[in-house]
């Protein structure tokens, strides 16, 4: 499942790349998937897999980003202030 609007567009829709497919990746342009966007950003976009997992890890509100980001903040305050 992957939280898209494939369900949503009729089968035959001029804007469907492919059967299995609902958008074009707004990134590399390969068929994707018509999603929202992974972090808090009011965005609907398509994202092939591949990029809709990297703005997960690298966004600091995705769902893994934020744990990243926030140990790499604790990371630089304990280096700094931390002695």
């Amino acid at each position: 499942m992957k939280n898209c609007y494939c369900d949503a567009l009729p089968y035959n829709h001029p804007s469907r790349p492919g059967p299995d497919f609902c958008a074009m990746c707004d990134r590399c342009g390969k068929p994707g998937h018509l999603r929202h966007h992974p972090g808090a950003v009011p965005f609907t976009g398509g994202y092939c897999d591949f990029h809709y997992r990297l703005t997960a890890v690298i966004h600091p509100l995705g769902p893994i980003g934020i744990f990243l980001w926030t140990g790499a903040a604790f990371a630089i305050v304990a280096f700094f202030f931390v002695r």
